[in-house]
This record gives structure tokens, sequence and C-alpha cells, in this order.
């Protein structure tokens, strides 16, 4: 996974695209430990004039366990790594932590599972047995506006449609971004099931019953007040007058740090330009896809640059709404129960607010649609039996969005939003053969891809 920052451009200084493959290179090479069996997961952190900061590490994705994580600083003029660390927080910071923002003395720390954009401690305490803490390192959430969003959003909405952990504010921490890189959550500890971990082998009974749950879950957050006056599309945050109390909460919207941009966009078609900008980017700088970028980079550079003026007007129709961005089953804990756990459909929390927009609604169509297909590494796998009655449950669970989610601003809105996604394919293996590469691997990119070009594409050739 990687998230853009912002990233200075000097001459003859090495580019963001050249720091990637210097970081894949130094991992891969074993500094980080013994690479067999195992992928590397890497992300931009943060670069100034002369440094790029870059986190990563290696994963067992067959393995649901934390990893270690580490920050490595490349020199942008040598070219070379410098120095690289592994990323903790030793337990007299986690004692006081959890001492400052409940009272409560720690007993115990143990390393938990982590998320994609963090490491995690899970912590219990000497004066309840019942009770136990999550303490996370974030490495690019502003934390102090995450937790007042969770808390707003907890505060809107029912605990028993869309439950979420309850946050503790760590004295201090709205100054800690100005001195640390990262910034430290505690949140209280959710026992469950990873709906991820289980999800593809629940019963069908069990999936229809947890699609449901999940739409509903996405109305609470759709039905969310945000800022209407300006309409704004963009990051959403939140500021409070006092960040112990939690009283009054205000919520703005501004760029969008995931994708690097500088405003927030007052027009759905004018950030669908930024957007497949931002992709057309990563088009250009994956590696591996020579044969598809010799027959589609040309002409989908050419109709990008032409500026796809052809957008059309009735996609400005679409709600625009509060968006958790990664509302996926890895970011879901299911109900503990002692009921067999793939018959477990109930939510017990949603987790990792890092990034929360304000967006056109189906903007969550990846999200979406990872209830209704297996995991693939072209990002299309194929789908679940019986899908077709799992959208309809999803669906059918929110009538007033399935109503938006038929309407023809939608429909249009997604075969631009679609080209996005699909206008970069994946890197295949090495041993996929040429039929399986174009007819399979890349069909979807393709079949999007033609349409795109065949409809708006105007003299694109």
């Amino acid at each position: 996974m990687q998230i853009t920052q912002d990233a200075h451009t000097v001459s003859g200084l090495m580019s963001h695209e050249e720091a990637s493959s210097i970081v894949l290179a130094f991992a891969f090479g074993g500094a980080l430990g013994d690479v067999k069996g195992k992928g590397i997961v890497y992300s931009h952190l943060s670069t100034d004039e002369t440094t790029t900061n870059w986190i990563a590490d290696l994963q067992d994705f067959e393995l649901d366990q934390p990893v270690d994580r580490y920050l490595i600083n490349i020199n942008r003029i040598s070219r070379k790594v410098t120095s690289y660390s592994s990323i903790t927080i030793p337990r007299v910071e986690c004692e006081e932590c959890v001492l400052a923002a409940t009272g409560h003395q720690v007993k115990a720390i143990t390393r938990s599972v982590d998320g994609s954009l963090s490491i995690s401690y899970r912590v219990s305490i000497v004066e309840d047995g019942a009770i136990e803490y999550l303490i996370q390192l974030r490495f690019f959430a502003d934390v102090t506006s995450m937790n007042l969003l969770m808390t707003f959003a907890a505060a809107n909405t029912s605990s028993a449609v869309l439950p979420i952990p309850q946050v503790y504010m760590i004295p201090g921490e709205l100054e800690r971004p100005k001195k640390s890189r990262f910034g430290r959550q505690l949140t209280r500890f959710i026992h469950g099931s990873m709906a991820g971990s289980i999800y593809t082998t629940m019963t069908h009974v069990t999936r229809l019953a947890f699609v449901s749950n999940m739409a509903r879950a996405y109305e609470a957050i759709w039905d969310l007040p945000i800022p209407q006056a300006p309409r704004l599309i963009g990051e959403l945050r939140a500021t409070s007058a006092d960040p112990v109390d939690n009283q009054t909460i205000t919520l703005h919207v501004g760029p969008d740090r995931q994708y690097g941009f500088t405003e927030p966009f007052t027009s759905v078609r004018d950030h669908f330009r930024a957007f497949v900008r931002f992709h057309l980017a990563a088009f250009e700088a994956q590696d591996g896809i020579e044969a598809y970028k010799q027959r589609y980079l040309s002409r989908v550079k050419a109709f990008v640059e032409a500026g796809m003026y052809n957008i059309p007007e009735i996609v400005e129709t679409i709600p625009i709404v509060a968006q958790h961005c990664d509302l996926a089953p890895h970011n879901v804990i299911l109900k503990a129960t002692d009921v067999d756990s793939l018959m477990v459909s109930e939510i017990a929390a949603v987790i990792d607010w890092d990034f929360v927009a304000a967006a056109p609604f189906m903007s969550a169509t990846r999200s979406i649609e990872m209830l209704f297909r297996e995991f693939a590494q072209n990002d299309f796998g194929p789908e679940f039996p019986l899908a077709g009655e799992l959208r309809k449950a999803f669906w059918d669970a929110i009538p007033k969005w399935k109503a938006w989610y038929e309407h023809e601003a939608t429909v249009v809105y997604l075969g631009w939003y679609r080209f996005a996604l699909f206008l970069k394919p994946a890197q295949p293996d090495d041993d996929i053969d040429e039929q399986e590469l174009w007819n399979v691997f890349w069909a979807e990119n393709v079949r999007v891809t033609e349409g795109m070009l065949r409809k708006y594409g105007g003299g694109v050739v």
C-alpha cells in the first residue's frame, strides 16, 4: 500500500519513483529480515530538500500476526539509505499514555495485530481485569482529528448499527506532530474476530446477514451531518474548542492527503479529473507492464491530457457524504461469541478511521466490492458463489441509497470512477502466459479502458 504525501521536487535530486525502487531493493536485499515467502509493504512518509523517509515491512500475508515495521531514511543526493530503525512504542511510554489518559495503571502489554498504517499494543490494567486498551502508533493520521471524528460519528449514529471503539485523549498529543512524525491513539480494546480473516469461509446465510449489517453501517456514515455550504469534496477533518471535553466538535473539509491534492474540490467533475490524473501518473511509473503500456499508455494519456471536458454534468447531482475511506471486512470486528465464528454476523466495531472524506457516496465502490469478490492480485477477483444475492442483500437493507445506486448519475459516476481504478493494471507474476495475461489478468482493465475511450475518447485511437 502506498500513501502519497507532499514531496518536494528539486532539480538533480532523486524522484519519488526512484526512492520507492531503493526501498524495495533495500528490503528485498534482506536488510529487514528473511524475505522468503513474504511480500513487502511500504509507504512514503515525508520528504524535505535532501532526505526522503519511508516505512516498510515484510509480511507473510497468510499469517494474521504483528509485523516489524521500519523507518527508512534515504539521502536524495547520494541516493543511498542513510539509516533505518524499528518503529516501536517503549513500555514506559505506553504506561505514561494510559495513566495520563485514563488514570489506570498498566498490568501487561503485548503486541497486537496491526493495521496497514499503524503498529498496535494491547494493554491490560491493574484496576479491572475486564478492561483492556489498544494503543497505536499511527503513521499518517492526525490523531486528534481522528479521535474527534470517531467521537462525532459515535454521537450521531446508533451504536447497534455503527459501533465505534471509545477513544481517550492523551494529554499533549495535539502538540506531538510538531515533534514526531507519528501520532499515538488510545482506544478501548474490542474483543471479537476480524471479519476479514473469516469472511471467505462464512456460510452463505451468515454472509447475507453480514453484508446487510455492513450496508447499514455504510448508511449510518453516509447520513452523518457534514458541511454542505459550500459543497466540498476532500478530506474531512474535525476540531474542538476543548479536545478533552469534546462537547463542541466542528467538521471542515480540506485537501485530501491520500492523493496529495492541494485543495478541496467544489465540483465532482474537477475531482474526477484530478483523481484520474493521479492514477495516470501511477500508470506511467508502474514497472513490469511494458506490453500493456505499449498498447494503452499513449492513448490513455492523450485522452486525459485533452482535459476530459465531456464528463456528463449529471454527476454533479450525486450526494456528497461522509466516507470511512477503508470500510471493508479487514476493518470490522465481529462480536465475540461461544458460537462457531463462521456463523457470527453482528458487528462489534468499525476500526481504523485514519482517513475520512467528504466524497460522492459511491466513491466507496472498491471497498463495497470486497463483499462480493475474492481477493485477487489484479484487484478484480472472481465473484463469490451467489454474489447476486449478496449485492441484493446489501442494497435492499438501505432502500434510500439503493435508489441512488440505481440512479443515472451514479451509473455515469461509476463508469468514470472505475476508469480511474482500472487505468493502471497490476504487475503480473512472471509465470503467467500471454494468453492468460490479456484474457484474464488484464481483462477488466482492457474492458473498462476500451469502453471509456470508445464512449468519451473522441479522436483518441
